[in-house]
């Protein structure tokens, strides 16, 4: 005789069959919060198995990981006030899948014997709010970058015609934007022997004729190629102040170009150490190369390593001879090293050899020296 099973297991199996088949997760709750059962959507999204789902609290699923309180409270007023809520979002981080956003939809319903279930279902939107906040935070950054005071952006028209000009512009160049807008290019504010030097290199760069004026500035960005260049900006004022301009064709949606965003920073900073630094060189190469001083460089071991004009002069020999052969103190009055090495070894308590060693003992250690 073939066992039969019980009419009420064959339909429980069926429901749960067709509960499976929904793709978002579902959690059916009895009357206290408790978990009845949930379908497979759910276990494969919150990685928790049947042992820690069924017969639990939703509080205490997956160990406690559903301890969220505003579910709690929401849950918690809908069981006796109410059948329903619509989407209700909810945001959590899971150990096991990280942070997740979640769409919630709840229904009460009468199940007989069974009592009140409440069918909560959960839509993962997490994807969908990370693009939706993506714009908004990089437009957020575009709006910091381009209200800033430390740069100067530009946008024009398809013609070079300003129409934006920042507070970073206003700064750097004097003008208001109300004095600018739809009146000058950028090439009006531009240093012109620079935008037909710029025209001319670009011209024979390409091998095409470019026009000195607005069409030099923008010639490669409108034809996708990224250019960034230096240029001197005219303030209101007449002053001038070197620029770093970044150039780039704004597009429609068919690739057309409606215009052109000229972002600056003023470079002024960065030329002054620069020519800081020119000047510093030229000062030290014209000291070390002078015939009125002895420039005499050595190794860690005293060994000559570079001996200047002045040296040769001060002292008649030719660098060639002294250059990795011998050091300063073969140059020097033996009697007065010996000195030296004496009174520093008294003033230093430490035995100082007489020789190289003396000479220099003091500025290995950092300690500034002038000897006569």
């Amino acid at each position: 005789m073939i066992e039969q099973r019980p009419i009420v297991e064959d339909i429980q199996n069926y429901a749960q069959n067709i509960v499976d088949t929904v793709r978002e997760p579902l959690l059916i709750l009895d009357a206290t919060l408790r978990v009845r059962s949930a379908n497979r959507a759910f276990y494969q999204t919150f990685r928790v198995p049947p042992g820690e789902t069924e017969g639990h609290l939703i509080y205490e699923l997956g160990n406690g990981q559903w301890d969220i309180p505003d579910l709690r409270t929401l849950l918690e007023d809908i069981v006796p006030k109410s059948s329903v809520f619509d989407d209700f979002e909810l945001e959590h981080t899971f150990p096991a899948i990280g942070r997740r956003v979640m769409l919630l939809n709840a229904r009460k319903l009468q199940a007989g014997d069974h009592g009140e279930l409440l069918v909560l279902a959960m839509e993962d939107v997490t994807e969908r709010r990370r693009a939706e906040e993506a714009p908004l935070k990089a437009g957020a950054l575009q709006s910091a970058i381009f209200n800033s005071a430390n740069f100067s952006s530009i946008a024009t028209d398809e013609k070079g015609v300003i129409q934006i000009f920042n507070v970073g512009a206003e700064r750097m160049l004097g003008y208001t934007a109300a004095e600018v807008m739809n009146k000058i290019t950028p090439a009006d504010i531009s240093d012109p022997q620079e935008v037909i030097t710029r025209a001319k290199a670009l011209s024979d760069e390409l091998g095409t004729t470019i026009t000195p004026g607005f069409e030099a500035l923008v010639f490669k960005a409108a034809r996708g190629i990224e250019d960034i260049y230096e240029l001197t900006y005219i303030r209101k004022d007449g002053s001038r102040f070197p620029a770093v301009v970044s150039v780039t064709a704004l597009r429609d949606a068919q690739g057309g170009i409606i215009g052109y965003l000229l972002i600056g920073t003023d470079n002024t900073a960065r030329k002054q150490a620069e020519e800081a630094l020119l000047k510093a060189g030229a000062l030290q190469n014209a000291i070390f190369n002078s015939a009125n001083f002895s420039s005499i460089a050595t190794d860690e071991k005293g060994v000559i390593q570079i001996f200047n004009v002045g040296a040769e002069r001060m002292l008649g020999y030719a660098a060639a001879e002294v250059m990795n052969k011998i050091t300063p103190a073969d140059i020097s009055d033996p009697l007065e090293v010996i000195t030296r090495a004496a009174a520093l070894s008294l003033e230093l308590a430490t035995t100082i050899t007489p020789g190289f060693e003396a000479l220099v003992f003091k500025a290995a250690r950092g300690i500034e020296i002038s000897m006569s």
